[in-house]
């Protein structure tokens, strides 16, 4: 039951991110929108950096709550830890594409190098058994920094 549970929390931290990286990729800025770079690759299309102007933090959760959404029904019901790993890197890529609010950047870059960190065990070991908790603090930082999608 706990490996489900973790596997279903990890699924949803990994929707919630790979959602942030839906949308737009043009190089243009707006005070509305994260900008990304084209050309990039991933399971979002995010290069994993961010290059637009702050978002405030609503427009960053609502943006990255509706990255999360999309992601999150995407993976609804898959167990196989690889590509549960695989759509949460997709995710992490997707919030790294955004630009956060300058206050929280800080905060924002260490709960992604976490879930990061995470992700890359699941991959080499196939399995969520050494980094499910691992997953489930980087979706509770979400879900504490005020996003309602990603991370539950």
């Amino acid at each position: 039951m706990l490996r489900r549970s973790t596997a279903l929390l990890a699924l949803a931290l990994a929707a919630g991110l790979i959602a942030a990286g839906c949308g737009d990729d043009d190089d243009e800025t707006t005070t509305s929108s994260a900008t990304t770079t084209a050309g990039a690759t991933g399971a979002t299309g995010a290069t994993g950096a961010a290059t637009g102007e702050p978002l405030s933090k609503e427009e960053f959760i609502a943006q990255g709550d509706e990255i999360c959404s999309t992601a999150n029904d995407e993976i609804k019901g898959e167990n196989d830890p690889t590509k549960v790993a695989e759509n949460i890197e997709g995710q992490i890529e997707g919030l790294r594409a955004l630009t956060p609010p300058e206050e929280d950047a800080d905060q924002i870059t260490q709960i992604l190098d976490d879930a990061q960190e995470a992700v890359d065990t699941i991959k080499e070991t196939g399995s969520f058994q050494q980094s499910g908790q691992q997953i489930e603090q980087a979706g509770n930082a979400l879900q504490d920094y005020g996003f309602e999608e990603c991370g539950r």
